[in-house]
């Protein structure tokens, strides 16, 4: 598990852990890079909007049984559930977009599973990826 603030100046030891975890798993470049992209997004939200009072941390566990990896992110700030946000209109001309969305939209397209969970005071966010032993998606 690693705990760090819920600063910026975080976010590439979150994402070397990430890249590292991921690779380890047996997946290739490009779904690295998907991995990356998922744990990145989720920890700058975090970082942004869990906390406005500033301080709080971010807790983050890798797991990997052979079928896949398992990201949990935890956060004790402000409730939020990524899973229950709609999607934006990506077809819609982008005068006609609304600002930001972009980042949980991206994490539920590069995972296989994203679950959240509020357990007493702490956020509870959970990525997981499979690999081929464990049926990817595409």
């Amino acid at each position: 598990m690693i705990k760090l603030e819920a600063k910026m100046e975080s976010l590439g030891e979150f994402m070397e852990a990430a890249r590292e975890s991921a690779k380890k798993s047996g997946f290739d470049d490009a779904t690295v890079m998907q991995i990356e992209l998922a744990v990145e997004e989720a920890a700058v939200n975090i970082m942004k909007y869990a906390y406005p009072e500033g301080g709080g941390e971010i807790g983050m566990s890798f797991s990997s049984d052979g079928g896949g990896l398992e990201i949990v992110i935890t956060d004790s700030g402000v409730p939020f559930d990524v899973t229950a946000k709609e999607d934006p209109d990506v077809d819609a001309p982008l005068e006609e977009r609304g600002i930001g969305g972009l980042g949980i939209f991206f994490v539920r397209r590069f995972m296989d599973d994203v679950l959240y969970e509020r357990r007493g005071g702490t956020n509870v966010l959970t990525l997981r990826k499979k690999t081929a032993a464990g049926k990817p998606t595409a």
